[in-house]
């Protein structure tokens, strides 16, 4: 229930919002609709706009489905609900089959997504065993994201109505994650240090792991992609490239002929031509 008792235009029973259950291939939805309340509830599409009439006692109305960053109003002073739509994804990691196959049918009932690899819109991190210092741990790190254990998920499942959210500190709920913290040096998880910490490198990657190249990116570092180019005497004009956008980057002028044929000169040993 969501209590607005400093308004006293919001009936007992002013509107409801009901959230779908998510099943394979449809989308989730949220619907607001008001249950016969004195004042009526109206919502503005995006937040703005002319606002749209969604019932009232005197005149009720079906169901309206609601989008990210519609805006809900209710009561004499306009109180209003703002609709964030965050969905929850789980990336799962170090689980056991027996295991995996219970999150898989917990994430069915709670309307989340599963995954065993880390993406920008997962929510928590799931593991039965000690966190070590992984890829996809170092990313959920760096965004801040909550490691769980399953049994924070079967008590987020277990929920009841008007309950609060199962505590991430819980020692049932919270893995060991030594090795993790250490790696982080105390910097607290949504600290701004931990998504910059790499602001100041340039990384060249000659060969192609986009693992560790999306992960130096998630850390603030410039990426650049130079695959194929293994050596100088390789492939000159693909090093030529990459020269002249560091060039531009840090202000010094890239090799003369870097565009073009992939020509280049230098002083002493280094003078000649590429090909």
């Amino acid at each position: 229930d969501i209590c607005l008792k400093f308004d006293s235009g919001v009936s007992r029973r002013h509107a409801e919002l009901v959230v779908s259950t998510k099943r394979p291939g449809e989308p989730q939805t949220i619907t607001v609709c008001d249950v016969g309340s004195t004042y009526g509830t109206t919502v503005l599409v995006g937040g703005g706009g002319m606002p749209v009439k969604c019932g009232s006692k005197a005149e009720p109305a079906e169901p309206r489905v609601l989008a990210d960053g519609d805006v809900v109003r209710v009561g004499q002073q306009r109180s209003a609900l703002r609709v964030r739509w965050v969905p929850l994804v789980f990336c799962v990691t170090r689980v056991n089959k027996e295991e995996k196959r219970t999150l898989t049918a917990q994430a069915v009932t709670l309307g989340a997504e599963m995954s065993d690899k880390w993406t920008p819109n997962c929510t928590h991190m799931v593991t039965s065993k000690e966190v070590v210092t992984t890829v996809k741990a170092i990313h959920t790190a760096i965004a801040g994201v909550p490691i769980v254990t399953p049994k924070w998920v079967a008590a987020l499942q277990n929920l009841k109505l008007k309950a609060p959210m199962p505590d991430l500190r819980d020692k049932n709920h919270m893995p060991v994650r030594t090795q993790l913290d250490n790696t982080m040096q105390g910097v607290p998880a949504g600290d701004p240090r931990r998504s910059h910490c790499l602001a100041w490198c340039i990384f060249v990657f000659l060969l192609a792991d986009e693992d560790i190249a999306e992960l130096a990116e998630a850390a603030g570092a410039l990426v650049i992609r130079a695959y194929g180019a293994a050596a100088p005497h390789d492939d000159p004009e693909a090093w030529g490239r990459v020269l002249q956008v560091l060039g531009h980057l840090t202000g010094e002028p890239g090799p003369a002929g870097a565009e073009g044929k992939g020509k280049t000169k230098g002083k002493g040993k280094g003078k000649g031509k590429g090909k």
